[in-house]
């Protein structure tokens, strides 16, 4: 190991090679890695380039399959290797500028775009790989890198993503209204994504509601599991935001009947808070078919149902919802990382110990020429001891309240003294009384990591209600059940041609989509008919379903002869993309739908009259 030191401290290649290599001596590549991990850590050198790398090779692909075929020594290198990509992963992240906003939905997009919604997940998913690694000072040392307040990791990601939350509550603020009935709000998503004429291609209709899932438990963790059966339709796969306050009495309720609380009513127009007539509503359903045509299957149904591992009766009736509590109870209780957390969710969704998964659940209901809408009501977030506001039983009673009115993440009342620290936002709420009167109330929301701590209560590691990226954003996805393996990604969205003026430049964009029902790799290379790369190479890997959005730039070039005639290999005329993807059996092909060519019309500059010629002629 002294003679092993010597060399890659003289050659920062050669361990870049060692570590890369699928081919090298696990306990030589872990050597390399935790040296440049442990120096890290203690601040003595940045993330080597190579831990860029890390996350393709083939070890790690390996590991995070969950694969039983790697022996201890790979697992330990594979748990090393994943730790330090996804850490280096998250500190580039921070680097990350923050755009100027001009939407809430701009927010929401860049939020995910990013794989922000992941970072608090990676550092939690990183430390605890650390920790089944046998090393104690690397242990150490990754313990104050990542859990040590207040310059740990995860509290620099605290503080990274508070920016983002508080950009959307000034968005909230500002015009509170326009943001409820935004386009990315949960109470469009019934309405116009499901009803938008999709549901009468349908036999039947499925709104799958996963109680309290946040949007990376679905991006990492629920979402490769159900693709495994399902391909989403039409590319709807998008993030949307949950109603304010972000608790389950009024996200729910109001994603189900698609309104707000003063439009909660039945259908005779009397105020209601059943969810089942009002999801039959939102639906189209009439009184009349609420016996004959709809099934409403609680969270505790669900789960009585998945004990029964024979049971394959034919539930199903024309408009189906069912609500899952895949996590909100885990986030009332659990406490311990949202590593820990993601991983009990991943068990509920997988077959064990005599109870169905929610997987096998949901393919035992859904059939072929099913249509299934998948969301969730909101998310929850994790409550950091130093951004508690104290809020004292005399402060609730002075303010018209009472003790029970404090939650962590909200204040069910408007304090007369506003906390002093933490970030909040006045909410108005308005809903309809049984007697038919108006309730006219407004909360407190906490901002970003504050919450609120009651006077004799206790803290909790989990809570929501408040405003945050990690409560709001919830999925929205239609999806079909896979009636046979497709891999396919091709371009969409590309023009056939297209103007620049000459020595300008225009843009050109594209989307390439993996229209197939199967996560594949691809790889991507655009340039002109004179050789110039506008996109250099580009390799990735596309989730089923997903779209990736392309632009590049093309200045217009023209040469042209003593006839004003272009000349061919001097002149932009052409725009040609190259994809190749991968295929079922995990090669590389080249389909013909991957060759596309735009054509270009190069427009010249007006023409130039050299007046020195004419001087001759002043004479005349």
């Amino acid at each position: 190991l002294q003679r092993a030191r010597q060399v890659l401290g003289q050659d920062g290649a050669v361990a870049a090679r060692l570590v890369v290599s699928t081919g090298s001596a696990p306990a030589l590549a872990a050597f390399v890695i935790r040296q440049a991990v442990v120096a890290r850590f203690e601040a003595a050198a940045p993330w080597p380039q190579w831990t860029e790398g890390l996350s393709q090779h083939e070890l790690v692909r390996e590991y995070r399959r969950g694969r039983d075929s790697l022996g201890d020594s790979q697992r330990r290198l594979a748990a090393l290797m994943c730790a330090a990509s996804d850490l280096a992963g998250v500190e580039n992240a921070l680097a990350t500028p923050l755009p100027s906003f001009s939407a809430p939905e701009q927010i929401l997009d860049w939020y995910v775009e990013h794989g922000l919604h992941l970072l608090e997940y990676r550092t939690a998913e990183a430390f605890a790989r650390l920790e089944t690694v046998d090393d104690p000072t690397l242990h150490r040392a990754g313990y104050e890198f990542v859990m040590r307040e207040p310059n740990g990791l995860r509290f620099r990601v605290r503080a990274f993503l508070n920016r983002l939350d508080a950009a959307l509550a000034a968005f909230i603020e500002r015009d509170p209204q326009k943001f409820v009935y935004g386009p990315r709000s949960a109470v469009r998503i019934i309405p116009d994504v499901l009803r938008g004429g999709k549901r009468q291609k349908y036999a039947r209709v499925w709104v799958l509601v996963m109680d309290g899932m946040r949007f990376d438990t679905w991006q990492a963790v629920v979402r490769p599991l159900l693709l495994e059966h399902f391909e989403v339709v039409d590319g709807q796969d998008r993030p949307f935001f949950s109603l304010l306050p972000s608790k389950t009495d009024v996200a729910r309720r109001g994603l189900l009947a698609g309104a707000l609380g003063k439009d909660w009513k039945n259908f005779f127009q009397k105020p209601t808070k059943e969810e089942r007539v009002l999801a039959a509503r939102a639906l189209g359903l009439t009184n009349q078919d609420l016996a004959t045509r709809m099934a409403f299957v609680t969270d505790a149904e669900t789960t009585e149902a998945r004990e029964r591992l024979g049971y394959d009766a034919d539930e199903g009736r024309d408009a189906n919802v069912l609500i899952y509590p895949i996590s909100d109870d885990l986030g009332h209780y659990h406490n311990d990382t949202l590593a820990s957390l993601n991983e009990k969710i991943k068990q509920q969704l997988l077959t064990q110990q005599g109870r169905r998964g929610i997987v096998d659940d949901l393919r035992r209901r859904v059939r072929p020429g099913d249509l299934v809408l998948l969301t969730s009501d909101h998310g929850f977030q994790e409550l950091f001891a130093h951004e508690q506001v104290r809020v004292s039983r005399l402060e609730a009673l002075s303010s018209g309240a009472s003790e029970d009115d404090v939650a962590y993440r909200y204040l069910w009342f408007e304090p007369k003294k506003p906390p002093t620290s933490g970030t909040h936002l006045s909410f108005p709420w308005e809903e309809i009384a049984h007697d038919g009167k108006k309730i006219s109330t407004v909360f407190t929301l906490a901002v970003g990591g504050t919450w609120y701590q009651r006077e004799k209560g206790r803290p909790t590691r989990f809570a929501h209600g408040g405003v945050s990226l990690a409560e709001m954003t919830i999925p929205c996805v239609l999806l079909k059940p896979i009636e046979q393996k497709a891999a396919r990604v091709e371009i969409l969205d590309l023009p056939r041609e297209m103007s620049v003026a000459e020595d300008e430049t225009a843009i050109l964009a594209f989307d390439l989509a993996n229209t197939g029902n199967v996560d594949a790799r691809f790889e991507l290379t655009v340039k002109t008919n004179l050789g110039e790369q506008l996109i250099p190479q580009k390799q990735g890997t596309l989730a089923a379903g997903r779209r990736e959005h392309f632009t590049c730039a093309v200045r217009g070039r023209i040469a042209t002869d003593r006839d004003r005639s272009p000349i061919a290999d001097k002149t932009t005329t052409a725009v040609m993309l190259d994809l190749a993807h991968e295929d079922l059996s995990g090669g590389m092909i080249r389909p013909g739908y991957g060759n596309d060519v735009v054509r270009v019309s190069v427009k010249p500059k007006p023409t130039k009259i050299d007046t020195d010629v004419l001087k001759a002629f002043d004479d005349l």
